[in-house]
């Protein structure tokens, strides 16, 4: 009987929509990708296809293997299994681990690799937890599985294909019967693209893929027979930043196009990276755009359309100045380009530096939204030269809330304060400010009583409060700011402003 040694283990944490918030730890292994899980609902469940690391012998070197899970509502673990019938492969199910239910069988694809050849990898499991078959299909140079799709009795398979005499990326589109027999392929060569996206079929079965070429957002639109019918700029950007580029059905034909864009506040200050929302009308037009980035990097792992055709965007965003943590970010969007809420969310319990959504399901008996994701740290006690993610599952109502107070407009744990120092001070020493967190009041000190104005700021770089100070001491009421993270920056006489600080609003 084959034994395998599991190396590590992730942790599950679950936040119910009334607050509750269960902890579980769960044998099963070192996820090695953070773009490696994928999620579905199933009979009001969660079923999470993720990577885990594991052994056939203390001396065999480890492999990547695919795991599943079903778990509860309230956290409770149906089962955990290995999706693996051998190990000859390093399976890892890496770019989206796609998920499709098929009667009571689900669909995962995903790669897998040996030596130099590469694997379109197919997992046909049971909800009840046993592999049923495994496919692999050979792929010349291929380098990344994007995206699975199914839609008349035909699964639709997007691949990024690397030549490496050739530094551009093509796609190759891939159908199969449901069987899983090849109908037929198309590569998409273009020496622009440089990064990749994912695919949808849109009401008229056309094809549409998103992708990042060169300093381009640009879509491709294929027809059903597999040919081009037109290839859009959607943005030109001033340099390429790591992302995908997310495409989703939106509404009257129209569909979604989310990706990572980057600008410039002002000189001497580095480009941050945020999102672009864009409504892309059939024929290829952009009919609006939501940009936001504000002070933070936005990483977008994912786009989500609703039943009401709003937009859920999520991924993490970079703080930097909060002890080094990334929170784990979620925004719902209207259909008409609105902002419906926007929330940053910390675990701060586990001392992890990234907390990052990748996928979200929707719970059709309770109407939540089911994501899941990793959060991310060394590991030095095991693999120092590793990440050790721990799986994250959240459980949000349609208004963004956890607990019974929507009043928020940032999640963040009390906790959090932990993380941030009790005061700050410029590097001159010429301002001290204090409380942090605050709750309604704000002490500000100045060594001197020359004039300087306090500018706070939300996530987005909107300017929400300014005020002129002249004394060497100030009390501020700032009982009108919703609770959640804000910048504060000081400006001198000449206009010079300080260096960021974040401040928590409790």
């Amino acid at each position: 009987m084959m034994k395998y040694y599991l190396l590590s283990f992730f942790l599950l944490n679950i936040i119910t929509s009334n607050g509750q918030n269960v902890s579980k730890s769960i044998g099963f292994g070192n996820l090695t990708k953070e773009y490696a899980l994928g999620c579905i609902e199933v009979d009001g469940d969660l079923l999470i296809s993720a990577i885990v690391r594991c052994k056939l012998d203390e001396d065999v070197p480890s492999e990547f293997c695919n795991c599943m899970l079903r778990i509860r509502p309230n956290g409770e673990v149906v089962w955990k299994k290995l999706m693996e019938f051998s190990t000859d492969y390093h399976s890892q199910l890496t770019g989206h681990v796609n998920m499709h239910r098929s009667g009571d069988s689900i669909i995962v694809s995903g790669m897998s690799r040996m030596g130099e050849k590469s694997y379109t990898r197919i997992n046909i499991c049971h909800i009840n937890g046993y592999l049923i078959d495994q496919i692999d299909l050979e792929t010349e140079n291929f380098s990344w599985h994007q995206g699975m799709l199914f839609k008349n009795n035909t699964y639709i398979l997007l691949n990024k294909i690397e030549n490496i005499s050739d530094p551009s990326l093509n796609f190759q589109i891939l159908r199969l019967n449901s069987e899983f027999r090849k109908i037929d392929s198309v590569t998409i060569k273009s020496k622009y693209i440089t990064n990749g996206g994912n695919i949808l079929i849109d009401s008229n079965n056309n094809y549409i893929i998103g992708a990042w070429g060169g300093n381009l957002i640009y879509l491709t639109k294929l027809n059903n027979e597999l040919q081009l019918d037109w290839l859009k700029i959607v943005r030109t950007v001033k340099s390429l930043v790591f992302g995908l580029t997310y495409v989703s059905n939106g509404p009257n034909g129209n569909f979604y196009c989310c990706s990572p864009i980057e600008n410039e506040f002002k000189q001497g200050v580095n480009a941050i990276e945020g999102i672009g929302v864009f409504l892309i009308s059939a024929d290829g037009e952009v009919k609006w755009k939501l940009e936001y980035n504000g002070w933070y990097d936005i990483e977008c792992y994912g786009i989500k359309t609703l039943e009401n055709d709003d937009l859920l965007v999520f991924g993490t965003v970079n703080t930097y100045d909060i002890k080094n943590i990334s929170p784990a970010w979620v925004a719902r969007i209207s259909k008409d380009g609105k902002i419906i809420w926007n929330k940053i969310i910390i675990d701060s319990r586990f001392k992890h530096i990234n907390h990052i959504i990748t996928n979200v399901a929707i719970d059709k008996i309770n109407s939540n939204f089911l994501f899941t994701g990793v959060i991310t740290d060394t590991f030095p006690d095991h693999y120092p030269t590793e990440k050790n993610p721990n799986v994250w599952f959240l459980t949000l109502d349609k208004n963004g809330c956890y607990n019974g107070n929507c009043a928020d407009t940032i999640i963040i744990e009390d906790k959090i304060v932990n993380s941030i120092d009790n005061s700050n001070f410029l590097s001159d020493d010429v301002v001290e400010f204090y409380p942090n967190p605050i709750q309604d009041h704000l002490n500000v000190k100045f060594k001197s009583r020359e004039k300087r104005v306090l500018q706070i700021c939300d996530n987005f770089g909107k300017v929400v409060y300014n005020i002129e100070i002249r004394e060497d001491h100030i009390n501020l009421n700032l009982n009108f700011l919703n609770s959640g993270v804000y910048n504060f920056y000081f400006i001198d006489a000449k206009g010079e402003k300080s260096e960021r600080f974040n401040v928590l609003k409790k």
